[in-house]
């Protein structure tokens, strides 16, 4: 009697498998909606964005480009008081990694990642190559872009090669002498006056017994600056980019009969993006979530140049200024400096 059983529970297993592996090879697949953060089933059957989840999602990849690691991505949901996708309070590491791993964010779909290895025992295997996997581009609206999901993968892939820090510069500089990755280090008086003090970079391996790198030492706001520079110069050289900050600017700007006619409110965003043109790079409030998101490497030459590697592959170069210039710029800034105010009034 158990052999007969025995069959039959194969039988039947047999039978689903067969289907399920027939309806991904047609392109057709279910989510568990109740604890998939983000959509719902549309009416079509596909996929449909619930917004308010959604933004979860986008904070969720937003603070792992920041450089947040899982565990202190769940931390701060938990302290926002945000619940998990299975309604709990407490959010765990592996569904973090879950949604920050998951293609359908980016609006595809890949099927038979995993199969049942025996019917008895129920074991589940990833699907290495075992059976056919099938992917669908473009299956339903998305999230986030394909762009971030990339980078965010690349950054999993890196996440041996590198430790999430207190300093956003931490991991990002590298020696282009020795290949040492620079410290921050605290340079000058050690007396009870800080006026003296100042906080720098240096390559871990210039007091190395191996070698002594001779790169040299980087004073921090010599390094914000010069990213500061880099930000200007794409924006100067990068049509697209201008068109974008135009788009949002005109969607978040009130356009009620107190802010004036719609030409006048595109003379005002006409000026204020010509004014970030002209500006001082002094002038910009440096901003720690952009330099961990577009900053993948920087690297130091031994003529001292900086040479900035960005998210988007592309190379930017900058002088490195001695303190004396650093203080000329800073002079100009406090002299010169132009005041850079928002077009007319944000929505809230």
């Amino acid at each position: 009697m158990s052999s007969i059983a025995q069959e039959e529970s194969r039988s039947i297993s047999e039978n689903v498998t067969w289907g399920q592996r027939k309806r991904f090879a047609d392109g057709k697949y279910s989510l568990p909606y109740a604890r998939f953060l983000g959509y719902r089933k549309g009416a079509d059957g596909k996929p449909e964005i619930v917004e308010e989840k959604a933004a979860i999602v986008r904070k969720i990849y937003r603070l792992y480009l920041e450089g947040r690691t899982p565990s202190n991505i769940a931390a701060i949901l938990e302290s926002e008081g945000v619940d998990s996708p299975g309604g709990k309070e407490k959010w765990q590491v592996r569904t973090i990694m879950s949604i920050l791993t998951n293609e359908k964010y980016y609006g595809a779909a890949m099927l038979q990642k995993s199969f049942t290895v025996d019917f008895l025992t129920k074991k589940i295997q990833q699907n290495n190559g075992e059976l056919p996997r099938y992917y669908i581009e473009h299956d339903h609206d998305a999230i986030i872009s394909k762009a971030v999901f990339d980078e965010v993968q690349k950054r999993i892939d890196q996440q041996g090669k590198s430790n999430a820090s207190h300093y956003p510069f931490s991991n990002k500089i590298i020696c282009g002498g020795c290949g040492g990755i620079y410290g921050r280090k605290i340079d000058g008086s050690y007396s009870n006056n800080k006026e003296y003090r100042r906080a720098v970079w240096r390559c871990n391996r210039k007091y190395s017994a191996r070698g002594k790198s001779h790169a040299p030492v980087i004073n921090e706001d010599a390094l914000v600056l010069a990213f500061n520079m880099t930000v200007l110069e794409i924006w100067k050289s990068e049509a697209k980019i201008r068109s974008l900050c135009r788009r949002i600017l005109s969607k978040t700007i009130h356009a009620d009969k107190h802010n004036g006619s719609r030409t006048s409110r595109q003379k005002a965003i006409d000026s204020f993006l010509s004014t970030l043109c002209d500006i001082s790079p002094t002038c910009i409030e440096f901003d720690d979530s952009s330099w961990r998101i577009l900053v993948q490497q920087v690297s130091v030459s031994l003529d001292e140049k900086l040479e900035f590697c960005l998210i988007n592959g592309n190379f930017y170069a900058q002088p490195l200024l001695k303190p004396h210039e650093f203080k000329k710029i800073i002079h100009q800034k406090t002299k010169e400096g132009r005041k850079l105010t928002p077009p007319l009034q944000l929505k809230d």
